[in-house]
């Protein structure tokens, strides 16, 4: 019976991290069934390690998310947002301090991947048909990015592109530890291939600075042999190349910093103020988890962002969201 719960855990495991980078519906359906078979094969005494930090962390900001409830406008807001699109980050915290000696590191990046893969593929999928089946060429109106319209549902995939560029990171690390078996690489290859395709095409700013970061300490860890420092190099040029050399939203916001001329409109900057705005109203508890969109969107009106306020513009800040929920706590 022990064998057949172990095995369980095993593929709730892989189930879990295959479900993580695939859209939100699917991953909550499993993170719920993965959760049930954790809590049967959790171990009855919970080590706290040092290892555990960033899960009990996650866990106590759950707690006060919810605290938010008891304070806030509109109370079933807050579990909706917290038993909603944030659910997959509380079972993965759970699940991380109840079996954190059982996981299968291994077993869990290859599911990860794996689920990557699907992703990646579904997305150009989507592209392909609506390029070429509908004709349509403007995928998506992204305002005033001309340069980029039509590939502009990509830029719009930023947090498909951090799962994409925590497994590159992964790989990377598992490479340099000797870890990776032979029979992989032709796998973990490809994705790093069609990864770095599809990163190119996000035109998304914080993918591409995490990419190259991640190529650069590449390139200075890799002391193995002449060649393979030499393809390093190479790659990291290619990246490098890629982003300054061409017309995206990446170089176009490098220009913008080193010239101080306004070549490429973004409306983040009256976002923000938008937000600093109505944190100063309740800077110490927030409105509660969720409840400040409403009272946002009015700010928008009275600041005269009349473009953020039609379309309803979230904080793109996870910082600033989080102080206009629960405040300095």
């Amino acid at each position: 019976m022990e064998n057949k719960l172990n095995k369980a855990v095993d593929l709730s495991v892989c189930a879990l991290a295959f479900s993580v980078p695939l859209p939100l519906g699917v991953s909550r359906f499993v993170l719920i069934l993965c959760f049930f078979t954790f809590m049967l094969g959790a171990r009855k005494s919970i080590n706290f390690s040092r290892r555990l930090i960033p899960a009990v962390t996650i866990l106590a900001l759950y707690a006060i998310l919810l605290m938010s409830a008891f304070y806030a406008g509109d109370p079933e807001l807050v579990l909706k947002r917290v038993f909603g699109p944030a659910l997959p980050l509380l079972i993965l915290a759970i699940v991380s301090v109840l079996n954190s000696e059982r996981l299968n590191f291994e077993r869990i990046l290859k599911s990860f991947i794996l689920g990557n893969f699907v992703n990646i593929i579904f997305l150009f999928l989507f592209l392909f048909w609506t390029l070429f089946v509908e004709n349509k060429i403007e995928l998506y109106v992204d305002f005033y990015r001309f340069i980029t319209e039509t590939l502009s549902y990509f830029t719009h995939r930023t947090y498909s592109g951090f799962n994409i560029v925590i497994g590159i990171v992964f790989i990377i690390y598992l490479h340099r530890k000797s870890l990776i078996k032979r029979k992989d690489y032709l796998f973990y290859l490809t994705f790093v291939g069609i990864s770095l395709f599809f990163i190119i095409l996000n035109n998304s700013r914080v993918m591409s600075l995490c990419l190259i970061f991640v190529f650069l300490y590449f390139v200075i860890t890799q002391t193995a042999s002449k060649k393979r420092l030499l393809i390093s190099v190479l790659l990291l040029l290619t990246v490098l190349g890629s982003l300054f050399l061409t017309d995206n939203r990446f170089s176009a916001s490098l220009k913008e910093i080193a010239m101080s001329e306004k070549t490429f409109d973004d409306p983040r900057s009256d976002i923000w103020s938008g937000v600093i705005e109505i944190i100063k109203e309740k800077p110490y508890f927030g409105y509660g988890c969720a409840n400040y969109e409403e009272v946002l969107a009015e700010k928008y009106r009275s600041i005269d962002c009349l473009y953020c306020y039609a379309y309803e513009l979230g904080p793109h800040n996870q910082f600033l969201e989080v102080w206009a929920e629960i405040g300095i706590v």
